[in-house]
């Protein structure tokens, strides 16, 4: 039974990220100062909501291609200087594990995934395992994704439409004949 935060000062909002944020610190990491919660290691679930953790990694299997904008510098900055350069990113996923990992302090589920990394005109390629993280699977649904590689890091998100998938993000590489080592997609 859930029973209402009934502390005037805190308030409900204010209790229940008290309470999130609490549970995260020290008994997770053993770090009091950390507010980042650890995934429940082993925990593996081969269901979540319904759907089976087999069908959310496949809804993102595949080819997801997006135009690519270069920029000069290391990250996202107000001094950020555009590249002219027309590129382009595939990203190939290719699910193959049966389970999800579920994090301590969240109902976040993480899948594994394979990846293949190439950019079109710049010729960047990479391959590993990303890691398909859902919060939830209300339609339409939508994924962030993350990849380091030898050559890239992607953050990113993966959004399903009824007739593709939109993905969007950031790429950032540490190929020596990039043509910038920073770039976003969408």
């Amino acid at each position: 039974m859930t029973r209402p935060i009934t502390n005037p000062l805190i308030g409900i909002t204010g209790g229940v990220l008290l309470l999130l944020t609490t549970s995260c610190l020290g008994g997770q990491t053993g770090q009091p100062e950390s507010v980042t919660c650890e995934p429940i290691d082993p925990t593996f679930v081969s269901a979540w909501h319904g759907v089976t953790i087999q069908e959310l990694g496949q809804a993102f299997e595949g080819k997801h291609s997006a135009a690519l904008h270069w920029f000069a510098g290391t990250s996202i900055s107000a001094q950020m200087t555009p590249v002219a350069f027309e590129d382009s990113l595939e990203i190939t996923i290719h699910y193959d594990v049966a389970t999800g990992t579920l994090r301590a302090c969240s109902t976040t589920l993480d899948i594994p995934v394979r990846v293949h990394v190439a950019t079109t005109s710049s010729a960047i390629v990479d391959d590993g395992v990303g890691t398909l993280s859902f919060g939830g699977i209300t339609p339409p649904l939508h994924a962030t994704f993350t990849f380091v590689g030898a050559v890239v890091s992607i953050d990113g998100t993966l959004t399903e439409s009824t007739t593709s998938t939109a993905a969007e993000g950031s790429f950032e590489s540490r190929s020596k004949g990039a043509p910038g080592t920073f770039a976003t997609f969408r």
